[in-house]
């Protein structure tokens, strides 16, 4: 099946989804990060027929925006919000960080229950929505993991390409699609060493696309599931429910359908869904390679008074020295001598050290209480 109709089917398929939703709420609302994921759900929904027939409203957008140099992707979320002329709400985190940053940070732990990920990004995300009165959002999760739009996909599909296909033409496309998005590729030579070990456990016989594997366990065991659990917390914590069109069951079997070469070409992943989308959005949404979407720069927040102040009080405390799950007392050294020496890196390796202390002192608090 050509790319086009594939396309074609994606684009009936989503809007399919908004307009057989069992409970329809009176507006809906939308996270869009610029990037080309949210901004295909705002403009499937904005156009579907849902919109007259049951007089639901896209009411508004919502964009975060950390106001740190290079990680600023409100000029994307704009242009699609003014093409729609929707109503656009860009979140200034860093006055809500400014204003009180350890109880926002102890909050996002505590509703997140996470100790690796500080999501203080969604939380202020869905915190804006339920502050204006927004009970659903919709956004584009799942559309990585179902077409391939990780970089981390990259080996797998060069692996399958060389490996399985022995199709010279479909590596050279491969290697120039994933250069042209960004990333570095390795030698021919280099790949098919590193190849060398997979080939070693497993027969030529019995192996299968690594591409199409990678994505199953992403989709269903690792990436996926991951970011479920988060936005689901996250935003409940905030009481929005949050809705995920991408992942309609029709849409989901189908993807695991596509062929590689209907996803990964041109310089571009995730081919079939920007063919479907590329006459709604602009030329600059379109072709980006790279985004950061709704998650928070930890290292620049490291960086704050605020917080350095949060880490200190906390690598200090008896609680934390004496901590069962690990060696308190030389991670708090450490913790210490990272920020002596202003090794943001390090202080970011040593992080979820700290979140992991809040999270259960923030548990053991609620049970006391």
């Amino acid at each position: 099946m050509e790319v086009k109709k594939r396309a074609k089917i994606i684009t009936d398929w989503i809007n399919n989804y908004c307009e057989s939703a069992s409970y329809k709420p009176k507006a809906l609302v939308v996270g869009i990060s610029g990037g080309i994921d949210s901004s295909a759900v705002l403009s499937y929904i904005h156009g579907s027929k849902l919109l007259d027939e049951t007089r639901l409203e896209l009411h508004k957008a919502f964009t975060l925006d950390f106001e740190i140099e290079n990680k600023s992707e409100k000029h994307y979320a704009i242009q699609i919000a003014n093409k729609y002329s929707i109503d656009h709400s860009i979140i200034n985190c860093s006055e809500y960080i400014n204003k009180n940053l350890p109880e926002i940070v102890e909050k996002t732990v505590y509703h997140s229950e996470q100790y690796g990920n500080l999501m203080i990004g969604p939380y202020l995300l869905y915190k804006s929505m339920s502050d204006e009165g927004y009970k659903v959002s919709v956004d584009g999760h799942g559309a990585d993991e179902l077409l391939g739009g990780y970089g981390k996909f990259m080996n797998d599909s060069l692996f399958d390409a060389l490996i399985i296909d022995k199709d010279e033409n479909e590596y050279t496309q491969l290697r120039d699609t994933w250069e042209r998005f960004g990333m570095h590729v390795n030698s021919r030579e280099a790949l098919l060493e590193s190849f060398s070990l997979l080939l070693k456990q497993k027969p030529s016989a019995e192996l299968t696309s690594q591409f199409f594997a990678h994505r199953y366990q992403e989709f269903h065991d690792t990436t996926l599931p991951w970011i479920l659990d988060t936005y689901d917390k996250i935003p409940m914590a905030n009481g929005v429910e949050v809705r995920s069109p991408f992942l309609d069951w029709r849409l989901v079997t189908f993807s695991f359908g596509i062929p590689r070469s209907s996803l990964l070409r041109d310089g571009l992943t995730k081919k079939v869904l920007r063919d479907a989308v590329k006459a709604y959005l602009p030329i600059k949404v379109f072709n980006r390679t790279k985004k950061l979407g709704f998650g928070s720069p930890l290292k620049e927040l490291l960086k704050k008074p605020q917080m350095v102040e949060l880490i200190v009080d906390n690598c200090m405390s008896s609680d934390f020295i004496n901590f069962s799950n690990f060696d308190g007392s030389k991670i708090s050294a450490d913790i210490l001598k990272a920020i002596e020496a202003s090794d943001f890196c390090k202080l970011v390796d040593l992080w979820p050290y700290v979140q992991l202390h809040i999270l259960v002192s923030s548990l053991k608090r609620i049970q006391s209480d």
